[in-house]
């Protein structure tokens, strides 16, 4: 019984990927959907998560649901963003290899902003320096060299919430 909450927490997780990721709300692919979220969700439910979820784990999964929106979010305006460049801008491209310091004690806090980084068009994580917590960036169209304003535009609100979700 008390690991049924880190059951709803994996369903609801896989569900609500599984819903925006086909972009239909269809009778037939809500159904397919909850069936294989539940069966995904009993099958890694040991998996995933060692301990039975608490209340305090909660605002954790608000913040990874955070987290969701507002990758989606970048997404899109880079999709967006890197069109406009392609389609429009193609010959004027300043592309770049910064380097962005990060704060992230986590190894799976570094992962998320790292892998975050990259599944966004226009940047893509090169090299993680641990010792001197610096994050190297290849940046399609930079807008700035500043290291720290840089690390605003680029990485500034996806380190936020990998704090808060792993911190």
């Amino acid at each position: 019984m008390k690991r049924l909450l880190n059951k709803l927490a994996i369903f609801t997780i896989i569900f609500t990927f599984y819903i925006i990721s086909t972009g239909s709300i269809r009778m037939f692919t809500i159904l397919f959907g909850i069936i294989i979220s539940a069966l995904m969700a009993v099958a890694l439910d040991r998996m995933l998560l060692a301990r039975a979820i608490q209340l305090r784990d909660l605002t954790k999964i608000v913040y990874l649901l955070q987290y969701l929106v507002y990758f989606i979010y970048a997404a899109v305006k880079s999709h967006i963003e890197v069109a406009r460049i392609i389609l429009m801008d193609s010959g004027r491209l300043r592309p770049s290899i910064i380097a962005i310091p990060y704060t992230i004690e986590s190894d799976y806090g570094l992962t998320l902003l790292a892998l975050s980084i990259t599944n966004t068009p226009g940047t893509l994580t090169l090299y993680v320096d641990k010792q001197s917590k610096i994050l190297f960036i290849h940046w399609i169209e930079t807008a700035t060299l500043d290291a720290i304003e840089a690390r605003k535009i680029i990485s500034g609100k996806f380190e936020e919430l990998a704090k808060k979700i792993f911190g």
